[in-house]
């Protein structure tokens, strides 16, 4: 399960932002994931990052990890990649920039897990929640409850 919020230590999160600016890209976040064991790196620039981009990053990456996280890198799966146009939002800056999107989530509500999509209409960034609207009804949902948060693109008739 991946959970939204989720933390390297900043030693690693400073290695990925260097191997992404050296490569002409911006960090645009680090998603862990459980299932498998996994650090997702996503990377974005103002064109597209390319295989051979990412394959560089992922290169620095691992010259660059530190010797006391060497087990963490021994039992998860690196991996580098655009954040693409379905990019997750993990981060209020990434909630912030995509209001007024679709967005499709999954969040706890009582011990249960609740998906939606909607459009993201408000960020409080104050009480950490986000509101969505679906057939304009605002849900309210805390940002501790989300388990996963993607803008939703609709490439349907797009040439």
């Amino acid at each position: 399960m991946n959970k939204i919020g989720t933390t390297l230590p900043d030693e690693i999160h400073e290695i990925c932002l260097k191997a992404a600016e050296v490569n002409a890209c911006t960090l645009y976040g680090i998603q862990i994931t459980d299932e498998p064991l996994t650090i997702s790196v996503l990377v974005d620039s103002e064109k597209s990052p390319t295989i051979k981009t990412c394959e560089n990053i992922i290169k620095q990456i691992q010259l660059t990890w530190p010797e006391s996280l060497s087990r963490m890198l021994e039992n998860y799966f690196l991996e580098v990649s655009s954040a693409g146009i379905d990019r997750p939002l993990f981060e209020i800056e990434h909630f912030v920039k995509s209001t007024g999107k679709t967005v499709s989530l999954a969040y706890e509500d009582n011990n249960k897990k609740i998906k939606k999509t909607g459009i993201l209409t408000a960020v409080d960034t104050k009480n950490q929640e986000i509101t969505i609207s679906i057939k304009d009804s605002p849900i309210k949902i805390p940002m501790n409850a989300l388990q996963r948060c993607h803008i939703r693109s609709d490439l349907k008739g797009a040439v």
